[in-house]
This record gives structure tokens, sequence and C-alpha cells, in this order.
């Protein structure tokens, strides 16, 4: 997996809470990343994490600043 994928399970590993179970695909065995709930890719680069309404809790992973491409959470 690629540092996008291992930069958005960085992300993952730091919800305590996921009421509704939202992240529950983004699995680390996945090659693709931009098919995880909420992850909007375009040319393979992360742009958006679409994630309102799904009540998480928890604290932002410094690994998302690697996401370069990123420019809405």
């Amino acid at each position: 997996m690629e540092n996008l994928g291992l930069a958005l399970l960085a992300f993952r590993a730091r919800i305590t809470n996921d009421p509704f179970n939202a992240l529950v695909n983004w699995n680390p065995n996945d090659c693709d990343p931009c098919k995880w709930l909420g992850v909007h890719c375009v040319d393979g680069k992360v742009q958006m994490m679409e994630l309102k309404g799904l009540s998480l809790e928890g604290t932002l992973a410094p690994e998302l600043g690697k996401l370069s491409y990123l420019n809405s959470l």
C-alpha cells in the first residue's frame, strides 16, 4: 500500500468512536484506498475526505499532512 493509504489508515487509527462503522471498509489489504467510503480522489490523489454526519470522534493524525492534494476534510 502506498503512502496515500498509510496516511488514511493512520487517520482511521486515531478515530475513537465510529458509531455507524463508516470506516469499516478502510482495509489495509485493499490496494486502492480511493474506493474507501468518504475518500474522493482525482488521478489517484486524495483531494477530499467527505465524512460529515458520520459522528466520528478522535484526533487528526499528523500523517494527513502527507496528503498534499487534500483540500477538504
